[in-house]
């Protein structure tokens, strides 16, 4: 692990700064998660939007995952390959 260390990296991130909010989210769930999709009711969507709209678009965006994000299905112990 040390010498991984002493050895040139180029990091690569996962959205662009000036992506909006809604696409930051969106791009996280699929390259991270490996999602197929992102869904949201329209309230969430609206605030989301009223985010950007007043601006904070431009920070960055951080996403919390807890054992029910992959599925509300408490019977399913096995990490699902994809999400919604």
């Amino acid at each position: 692990m040390v010498g991984l260390c002493d050895k040139p990296s180029k990091p690569s991130f996962v959205y662009e700064d000036a992506d909006t909010l809604w696409d930051k989210i969106n791009k996280i769930a699929k390259k991270v998660y490996r999602a197929s999709e992102v869904t949201a009711d329209a309230k969430v969507r609206a605030q989301i939007k009223r985010f950007q709209d007043d601006g904070y678009g431009h920070y960055p965006v951080c996403v919390a995952k807890t054992q029910s994000s992959f599925t509300t299905d408490p019977r399913c112990a096995a990490r699902r390959t994809t999400t919604s």
